[in-house]
């Protein structure tokens, strides 16, 4: 115990930042930092990286140094690698339905909610079904769903099978959502709308689709719900940036 202590003293420090840079610099292959952060932060992480480079260059300077390192010392250098413990878990994996059920805060649109769309506007719903298809996210759509209102588009999303939507919807009806971050993924919120059509049922929740059809704004209790009426779903592959921003 006696030699543990003896080497955590001299050299727990620089063990310490030498992991931390080991960990952030494998998080620049790939860009493999977009899982916790927005890309224009990649910046920041190298910023982070040559701060590390200095702290430990400077704790090599003094390992002929030996601290004193009680129980304190230990407290604070198990704090301190935790997030060393959950970079592996946590590397390639991005937040799923488990996140949404806990973040959700419901499918209405936000009756307030300035429009690009003149109100005076008429739609000619003859065009509908020779309408191209608009391709949009879903930040696009909870963000303003009136300037989308009866246009044909294509979004692509995870899908949610919620129990109290297929009973209020019928068993044709999930929810397809994605997550958008204003800064990392602890501050990722849901962006969801309704889907009611022709989903394969045998999809399980987090299966990733290219939804088409027609977009609406149905009235749940008074208040409008977006919805989008699926004509086409496919399968697709997990998008290169999960999240929107």
């Amino acid at each position: 115990m006696k030699y543990i202590t003896h080497l955590l003293s001299r050299y727990g420090r620089t063990l310490l930042f030498g992991a931390w840079f080991y960990a952030l610099i494998g998080l620049l292959p790939g860009q493999g930092y977009q899982t916790f952060l927005r890309p224009e932060f990649g910046g920041l992480l190298a910023v982070g990286l040559l701060v590390l480079i200095g702290f430990l260059f400077a704790e090599m300077g003094q390992l002929d140094r030996e601290l004193h390192f009680g129980l304190n010392e230990t407290i604070h250098l198990l704090i301190l690698m935790i997030p060393l413990a959950y970079l592996p878990i946590a590397r390639g994996t991005s937040l799923g339905s488990n996140a949404f059920q806990r973040r959700w805060t419901g499918l209405s649109a936000d009756p307030g909610e300035k429009t690009l769309m003149s109100t005076n506007t008429s739609l000619d719903i003859s065009m509908l079904n020779t309408e191209r298809v608009r391709e949009v996210t879903l930040a696009d759509l909870c963000r303003m769903p009136r300037a989308y209102k009866d246009r044909r588009l294509a979004v692509v999303g995870m899908i949610h099978r919620a129990p109290d939507i297929k009973k209020r919807f019928g068993d044709n009806a999930c929810v397809l959502f994605r997550f958008v971050i204003t800064c990392c993924a602890a501050d990722a919120m849901p962006a969801a709308i309704l889907l009611i059509g022709e989903v394969p049922a045998d999809w399980p929740n987090d299966t990733w689709i290219r939804a088409e059809g027609q977009f609406a704004l149905r009235d749940d209790q008074g208040k409008p719900m977006p919805t989008l009426e699926v004509s086409k779903a496919t399968r697709t592959a997990k998008p290169r940036r999960p999240y929107l921003y």
